[in-house]
């Protein structure tokens, strides 16, 4: 069986196109053994998604797609109208997922942290962020191809992916996975940027190889943004409206439509045509985290807790709002 590790509801603003409970419901059409949110730049829909998981006995998993600020800013460049500007620096990314209470505290301390220290409307986090919030143990790195590490190796640079490797080993210990995304793409042409990371096969079997020569364990995603294939247009218009840029091809991320909740056997599938006949150990390592960072929704989300402010506002007899001096 297998259990979706990347997956972006409507939460994810100008990215996502279902709603969590709409995502949760499919898995349990399709039989997962669980399921994974893992929605950009924010928590918003972890607590729609957790009550769906709740209410329909689907196993949890919850992470985040955060933006890496690169160490030296990059060039200027053209800007897409005359004044204006990107309104997607496209920065490179990564997905971190929670194992257990101290996780889900630790990624929503890093989250918070990214709002509070990147610029308004882009958050993101640093190598300086990442020392101080990832707690190895706690929480799960998947470095896909549009990371930092997987754009490297697209570029065929396996020195420069090396020593990036090497830096998140020092933060994240031994929990640190590639992410293989195949969504049957045509091979790109190096000399033609689009925007988007490249999910063709023959990038996807580049990673499996990495990963596979240097023993770093490999999971299988899907990228999710959409339920179904035909709910692809939607992506694209939300493509267009975040970098404010018409809605044509060249500025769209997809070129096909292969980001949805696909079943096991479509990704089994996808399995055997980059892995070979080592799909089964990619998929026997993406199954085992999947169940490694199943979340429960009450001991370790806290879902029906009751929140009130802090006790040295209830302790203090005056109504939060009332000034102390």
């Amino acid at each position: 069986m297998f259990s979706h590790l990347h997956v972006a509801s409507y939460y994810s603003l100008r990215h996502g196109v279902c709603s969590p409970r709409d995502l949760v419901q499919r898995a349990v059409d399709l039989e997962l053994p669980a399921l994974a949110l893992t929605d950009r730049d924010g928590l918003y829909g972890a607590v729609r998604f957790m009550q769906a998981c709740m209410e329909q006995g689907m196993p949890g998993v919850l992470g985040a797609d955060l933006a890496q600020r690169p160490e030296q800013p990059p060039q200027a460049s053209r800007t897409p109208v005359r004044g204006g500007a990107w309104r997607d620096p496209r920065n490179p990314r990564v997905v971190l997922l929670a194992r257990g209470g101290r996780g889900w505290s630790a990624l929503s301390r890093l989250v918070s942290a990214a709002h509070t220290g990147g610029e308004r409307g882009d958050p993101s986090v640093d190598w300086d962020l990442l020392e101080e919030f990832v707690v190895p143990g706690d929480l799960r790195v998947l470095l896909g191809p549009d990371s930092e590490v997987g754009r490297a190796i697209g570029r065929h640079r396996f020195d420069l992916a090396d020593r990036l490797l090497d830096r998140w080993r020092q933060v994240a210990g031994r929990q640190v996975y590639l992410e293989i995304v195949d969504h049957r793409t045509a091979p790109r042409d190096p000399g033609l940027q689009r925007p988007g990371p490249d999910l063709s096969t023959p990038m996807a079997r580049r990673m499996w190889t990495y990963a596979t020569e240097r023993r770093l364990p490999a999971v299988l995603t899907n990228a999710v943004r959409y339920i179904h294939p035909r709910q692809a247009a939607t992506a694209d218009l939300l493509d267009a409206i975040r970098r404010l840029v018409p809605l044509d091809p060249r500025h769209l991320d997809r070129e096909n439509s292969g980001g949805f909740l696909a079943p096991a056997a479509h990704m089994r599938g996808i399995a055997e045509q980059v892995a070979g006949g080592q799909a089964g150990r990619l998929l026997g390592v993406t199954a085992d985290l999947a169940q490694e960072c199943v979340l429960d929704p009450v001991a370790d989300f806290g879902l029906g807790d009751i929140h009130v402010p802090e006790l040295d506002v209830l302790l203090s007899g005056r109504p939060p709002a009332e000034p102390t001096g």
